[in-house]
């Protein structure tokens, strides 16, 4: 097989840009503040049969050709987009260093797109960075859910656990995981899972945050599986300690 030179290559990237940029775009995605992100069929659809039922079957949105996420966080949104132009997003970590390895299908990876909204109030999703990977990883594997994007749901849990070790002691594991047994299905065991095992695998020292204990207080399965996992899956060292 030909090797592609660095012209090709420049090439190639040039006309990624521009199916990026919103140039030659075929429908919109209206978001809850107004903002608006062009997006090409050829490339949303394939990967999301919900979005493709909407602009391809017999709703509104196939005869206007624009898809309203009125319910969605815009900044949420736009990373979703953004994954199904080049399989991944930016989760607002500082330390780039600390992204997940980039192998298989996400090697050579473009850098994040800044979708700018071009109608109403939205501002880009770049200017809302200050929410923190613990929970926004988990509201992109919700929105995957909820648009049928297997691969965006497994890449999800994958830069979730990346940050894990730098995490599980602080609020916003604990908000995840309130968010995850709030929004998933009890049967959408994968996220549930790595947060259970955290959970147990340092339910001493949580102990010691009232927000944990509050948590358990207030979602009775999460508890009730915390505890399974401390009794059943933990090493009797671990429970010792």
């Amino acid at each position: 097989m030909p090797s592609f030179d660095q012209r090709q290559l420049e090439q190639l990237a040039h006309s990624v840009g521009s199916f990026r940029s919103g140039k030659y775009s075929d429908f919109t995605i209206r978001c809850s503040d107004g903002g608006i992100i062009r997006a090409h069929r050829a490339i949303v659809c394939p990967r999301s049969r919900v979005l493709s039922a909407a602009v391809n079957g017999v709703f509104k949105e196939a005869v206007s050709q624009e898809i309203v996420l009125d319910e969605e966080e815009p900044p949420i949104v736009a990373k979703m987009i953004d994954f199904l132009y080049r399989l991944d997003y930016d989760d607002n970590r500082l330390d780039t260093e600390d992204q997940p390895p980039t192998s298989g299908p996400h090697n050579s990876i473009p850098p994040p797109v800044i979708f700018k909204f071009q109608e109403g109030t939205g501002s880009t999703p770049a200017a809302e960075g200050s929410e923190s990977e613990s929970r926004l990883n988990p509201k992109i594997y919700i929105i995957a859910d909820k648009y049928d994007i297997q691969a965006l749901k497994e890449w999800a849990v994958a830069k979730y656990k990346e940050v894990l070790p730098a995490t599980w002691n602080s609020p916003s594991f604990i908000e995840s995981a309130s968010l995850v047994f709030e929004k998933t299905l009890e049967s959408d065991r994968i996220l549930r899972e790595v947060i259970i095992r955290k959970a147990s695998e340092n339910a001493k020292a949580l102990f010691d945050r009232g927000e944990f204990v509050a948590l358990l207080q207030s979602h009775g399965d999460f508890a009730a599986e915390v505890l399974r996992d401390v009794v059943f899956n933990q090493p009797n060292d671990a429970r010792s300690r």
